[in-house]
This record gives C-alpha cells, structure tokens and sequence, in this order.
C-alpha cells in the first residue's frame, strides 16, 4: 500500500486524495463488461463457425443437384414418350439422371450440416432420389422378366413419372434455399460498417422513391 501511494504521489503530486471508492467502482464495472464481453465473443465466434459451415454444405449440396435440375424434366418425357418401357431405348437423359440421383445420395450426410430450416428438405430430397433409383431398379428388372412382364402392367409410369416431378419440384426448392444461406454468410463476412452503410443508403433510397412517387 505504501508503494501505491507513493507511486500516486510521484505522479499526482504530494498530497493528492486518492477516491478508492470510485476506483473500486470504476474496476467492477470493467470486470462486469469483460464477463460479459467474453461470452458474447465466444456466442459470436460460434456462430461465424455455424455459418461457415452451413455455407459450405449449402454449396455442395448445390452442386449436387445440378443434374437433377437439369435432366429431370427430360428423363420424365423420356418414360412417357416410350410409354414407360426402360429397357428398349434408354436415352442419354435417363442415365445421366440416374447418375444425378447418386450424386445427391453420396452428400445426404451434408444435410445434417444444413439450417435447421430446410434441414428436413434436404433429407426429403435425398429420400426422393434413393426412391427414384429403387423404382428404375425395380421397373428394369420387371422388363427383363417374361413371366413377370405377363402379371404386371409394366408399361403403368404414371406413379414414376410423378417422382421424378416431385424430385425436381423439391430440389429446385432446395437449390433456392441454399442460395440464401450462402448469400447470408458472404453477408455476415461484410464489415459491420460497410453493411450499416449499404442498409442506410438503401433506406434513403427507398425512402426518396416513396417521396418521388
């Protein structure tokens, strides 16, 4: 105590009334803000890492659907323009098709990385496309089968057709909803001055064009 003093005299000057009081107060104050400065960092740290890592799933997962999106309407004309048959001419489309509904099934883990908000998409998706393989395996093994080809009316698609248009329907669902989360997290990357900025320029311009109109 003697060294404080005299440390705060040869600073302050002889005689200088040291207001201990204000002090202690002015030190819990700080040790209040840093016990809460610490979590709030922490709470923001993680969900920076959410955020990375719901972007990079929305992004594979993206990927993922690419040749769905693009194939599908074509595979499903394919099934009827050959009134079902699978075995006699398989088009390109059709294959590639197949091919696509792997793809998705290969990240279905990614889905479990996604927003809580369309996780269940996800998983829906992949649902559909391991349903769509397990109905092409099916109706391809039915053609090649005489006796079974006799018993069944194998040339009935409509319950096919309709998976794969409701396949398609649910990605492009998907494939919006991830484009969100990835425009959110390149957001959140934004410096918070530079997001205040564009949000009030915005504002003024809205505010302008109500004005003008």
């Amino acid at each position: 105590m003697e060294q404080m003093d005299y440390a705060i005299n040869l600073i302050c000057g002889d005689g200088y009334v040291v207001d201990w009081t204000a002090i202690s107060a002015v030190a819990t104050a700080v040790a209040v803000i840093v016990a809460l400065w610490v979590p709030a960092m922490d709470r923001r740290t993680r969900r920076r890492e959410r955020l990375e890592a719901e972007a990079r799933a929305s992004e594979a997962i993206s990927l993922s659907l690419q040749t769905v999106l693009e194939i599908f309407p074509k595979v499903v004309d394919e099934i009827k323009n050959t009134n079902g048959a699978l075995i006699d001419a398989p088009g390109t489309n059709f294959l590639y098709g197949i091919e696509g509904c792997h793809e998705i099934i290969e990240r279905e883990a990614l889905c479990y990385q996604l927003p809580k908000s369309y996780m269940a998409l996800g998983l829906l998706v992949s649902s559909f496309a391991r349903k769509w393989c397990n109905e092409i395996d099916v109706r391809i093994q039915t053609q090649r089968n005489e006796e079974l080809k006799r018993i069944i009316d194998w040339r009935e698609h409509k319950f096919t057709c309709h998976l794969g248009e409701q396949l398609h329907a649910h990605a492009t669902t998907l494939r919006n909803e991830c484009a969100k989360t990835r425009v959110a997290y390149e957001k959140s990357q934004t410096p918070r001055i530079v997001r205040m900025y564009n949000f009030c320029k915005i504002s003024l311009k809205n505010e302008n064009g109500g004005r003008q109109a």
